[in-house]
């Protein structure tokens, strides 16, 4: 099978709070992913494009009292080639 594959997602995340006090807030913040794919015989070529629009985010842990900060990726692209054994 071939063919061309266009893939675009969003995910938003609303304010919240990062620790169990209530007393530091998360803004909330919206980011895009795309991916492109193009399937020729056995092999798959693509591109997945990550935070389409370069903001800067941030993940909370809640373990052990939770309220740690972890970057997220910043806008970046990975190429991608598979094989599929037939």
């Amino acid at each position: 099978m071939t063919g061309l594959s266009v893939n675009v997602g969003g995910r938003h995340v609303s304010e919240y709070f990062l620790n169990t006090a209530n007393t530091f807030v998360m803004p909330e913040r919206t980011t895009f992913d795309a991916a492109a794919v193009l399937r020729r015989g056995a092999y798959d070529i693509g591109v997945n494009i990550a935070n389409l629009t370069d903001r800067e985010r941030y993940f909370v842990s809640q373990i052990n009292g939770g309220g740690l900060l972890y970057p997220g990726e910043r806008f970046n692209a990975k190429l991608v080639v598979r094989y599929r054994f037939q």
